[in-house]
């Protein structure tokens, strides 16, 4: 993929204090976005007083924007200045659209966002996941007809898992050389 899960992963197994480390997919089924707040103000109750905490918000779309500072806002609330607390916004662009529509997304982010600093991380496009199949067919040793790799391509949504699902749909169609 683009490294996205490589580097949130990494910055959570070096994290000074990894009792600390709490991570939130906000994509995460619930009836509504009153529910994710109730979830997250648990999480932020429950935040450590003794060094710092990391707290990682992943799978945030574009037009979940506006949920950014509901949810510093909360963090005042919660945390009040009493904690220590570094929080990662990870919002999820998706690049099989057209690149015009998504680069203002981008940008408009970019712009709106009341954050301190913002990582780009290169687009994940159809020619990258192809690039994914065919790594994942040289390392299981296996083989696609046409027709297979096109259904691969297609069905998986790269905007929610990069190349997390190629493995087992590659294990899954392939035909062992």
């Amino acid at each position: 993929g683009v490294g996205k899960s490589l580097v949130l992963g990494s910055l959570a197994a070096n994290f000074p204090w990894p009792e600390n480390v709490r991570v939130y997919a906000w994509n995460t089924y619930v009836r509504d976005d009153s529910k994710k707040f109730r979830m997250l103000s648990v999480i932020l109750e429950r935040l450590s007083d003794c060094g710092c905490n990391l707290l990682i918000i992943e799978n945030l779309k574009p037009s979940d924007h506006e949920f950014v500072k509901m949810v510093n806002e909360l963090i005042q609330q919660i945390v009040n200045g009493k904690k220590r607390l570094i929080i990662f916004y990870v919002f999820n662009l998706n690049w099989m659209r057209d690149e015009h529509f998504v680069v203002e997304q981008s940008e408009f982010l970019m712009k709106s966002l009341p954050v301190d600093h913002v990582i780009s991380f290169n687009p994940f496009t159809k020619a990258e996941l192809r690039e994914c199949v065919h790594r994942e067919m040289i390392l299981e040793k296996v083989h696609l007809i046409p027709e297979d790799l096109e259904e691969i391509i297609e069905t998986i949504d790269v905007t929610h898992s990069g190349c997390k699902n190629v493995n087992a749909k590659v294990l899954m169609y392939g035909i062992r050389r």
